[in-house]
């Protein structure tokens, strides 16, 4: 079940986009297979990380074994303790240079903990090489945290997973090949740990599994893996399980994996009945999605609808945003997949030096796009483009020939105020709400002033702000060191905690009184129109 031919085929999918990946005029270091921050996720021991840069090496190589190299041409990456360029404590072996982009594996031996990244090269001086030091690299390795590769290589959308008929012969997961319950699946990525004492990262994987602590999630299922440990691969980890019974149905059927209590980006997996193309989300024809399996793009019109309630005062604000696009399968499972619940008692954290605004990740937009039509009791019409608040709440809406119902806000008294409490760098959250079974809390911590200028004009500035999605059953939640150490609590109104909803309008209050909890469970994408 661990074919070597079949899973360098399926890798291609993921390890293509590697070479990829603009070089910017600063270093900056990944993981490989979602792009996680190297600083605030991590990097976990024996995974393969990236660094991208400017005049690394004049050449570029890929370095396939039969053992690697961590050095070539005076070129290394070297993890040293922070702030001492003279003590290296590893070398990372070393799988692919180029002058902008390095891909490399973090050392199993490295202890968990905080370092430094300076990727080194050597420069002629007057015929003399001399060694040369980039910038630093602030990074986070840890012991573990499985991330997917994807189809497309974008750390989102369709997984690189492969399933096993019954006679043991492995084909890649597609729309046009979907897989039914029941079935044996191999999932590829990186991140589940280091590899046993004695082994070295440089030399080919030994077989075995490698914890016992994961679980994999398919549509909030939970699932133990037969097999999780490395594949044939350097660096790439395999996860086998089996297909759940009583799984719904669909073309983006979303998959976590927990390792430990971390927790990976979201990816999807095609399932349906034996011999069965999946049931689109979007209502695409089996040719539709022949073509996106094939790497093909839709033109698509796009409504997502937003009702939020906002207790305690109960105030209900309502949002609508409208595109026409051009989406491949990587792009449409960001649709599918933008409203789902986070698994109970973890939580999805991100920083930003400033507010998110909302992605729709389309490969690009295009212009003419259909205006909606919504509607509200006694016949209100909800002016498009512009937020509601107050009487008129839209309940249906008509776009591109499609007409449906909107889901209706939560009544205020189904949430409940909460408490936030803060002890130096840490920030406990503390709330009681009649949970959905499909809600997720998302709070958004950040340091920040009030421009007090008058109404309508006054702002809410952010030196620094982290946003986690979590479960309504994570209650109380404390913020993770690392998104709490990030807020800078210098500034004015440090204490003040503020909430948004899915698509990132803020409800900021001036004091703790004036907090807030949103529920995004009245959120709805609507594909209208698929060209």
């Amino acid at each position: 079940m661990r074919s070597v031919q079949a899973a360098v085929a399926l890798l291609s999918f993921a390890t293509g986009s590697w070479a990829q990946i603009a070089g910017p005029d600063l270093f900056t270091v990944v993981g490989a297979a979602d792009f996680s921050s190297a600083s605030s996720v991590g990097i976990p021991q024996g995974s393969i990380f990236t660094i991208t840069g400017v005049n690394l090496t004049p050449t570029t190589t890929t370095f396939t074994g039969p053992t690697l190299p961590t050095e070539i041409n005076g070129l290394s990456v070297r993890v040293l303790t922070p702030g001492n360029i003279s003590k290296t404590v590893a070398q990372a072996t070393l799988l692919y240079v180029s002058p902008t982009q390095i891909n490399a594996i973090m050392p199993s031996d490295v202890p968990v903990g905080q370092y430094t990244v300076y990727v080194t090269t050597t420069t002629n001086v007057s015929g003399t090489s001399l060694p040369y030091f980039s910038g630093a690299l602030p990074i986070l390795v840890t012991a573990g945290r499985f991330a997917p590769f994807t189809r497309q290589g974008r750390g989102y959308g369709p997984a690189s997973i492969q399933q096993y008929d019954a006679a043991g012969t492995p084909t890649l997961n597609q729309f046009t090949a979907s897989a039914a319950p029941g079935t044996v699946m191999a999932l590829y990525g990186t991140g589940l740990g280091p590899l046993p004492t004695g082994s070295s990262d440089a030399s080919p994987p030994p077989v075995g599994n490698l914890r016992n602590d994961i679980a994999v999630y398919v549509a909030g299922i939970a699932v133990k893996p037969i097999y999780a440990g490395r594949s044939t691969l350097f660096g790439v980890d395999q996860i086998n399980f089996v297909l759940p019974t009583g799984i719904q149905e669909g073309c983006y059927v979303f998959l976590q994996v927990v390792t430990g209590t971390a927790v990976s980006a979201t990816v999807t997996i095609s399932v349906a009945a034996p011999g069965s193309t999946c049931p689109g989300e979007f209502g695409l024809p089996p040719r539709t999605l022949a073509s996106l399996d094939a790497g093909g793009t839709i033109i698509a019109d796009v409504l997502s609808f937003g009702s939020t309630t906002a207790s305690p005062t109960g105030t209900v604000t309502q949002g609508a945003q409208f595109w026409r696009g051009v989406y491949d399968a990587s792009a449409l499972a960001a649709l599918a997949t933008t409203i789902y619940p986070p698994l109970p008692g973890t939580a999805t954290c991100t920083f930003s030096p400033k507010p998110p605004m909302p992605d729709i990740k389309g490969l690009s937009q295009l212009p003419s796009v259909p205006s909606p039509t919504i509607t509200g009791p006694s016949g209100c019409l909800w002016p498009s483009g512009n937020p509601i608040i107050g009487n008129c709440i839209g309940s249906a809406f008509s776009f591109g020939g499609v007409t449906d119902g909107l889901p209706q806000p939560r009544p205020a008294t189904e949430i409940s105020t909460f408490t936030q409490k803060r002890t130096g760098q840490q920030l406990t959250t503390t709330w009681s709400v009649a949970a959905n079974p499909d809600d997720a809390v998302t709070v958004t911590a950040g340091s920040h002033y009030l421009d007090a200028l008058p109404p309508p004009f006054s702002s809410h500035y952010y030196s620094g702000q982290s946003t986690c999605k979590v479960s309504p059953l994570a209650s109380p939640f404390v913020f993770p060191a690392t998104e709490s150490a990030a807020i800078n609590y210098a500034v004015l109104d440090p204490a003040t905690l503020t909430l948004t909803d899915a698509n990132f309008k803020t409800y900021p209050g001036s004091s703790p009184a004036d907090i807030v909890i949103v529920l995004t469970s009245n959120s709805v994408t609507a594909i209208a129109a698929a060209q």
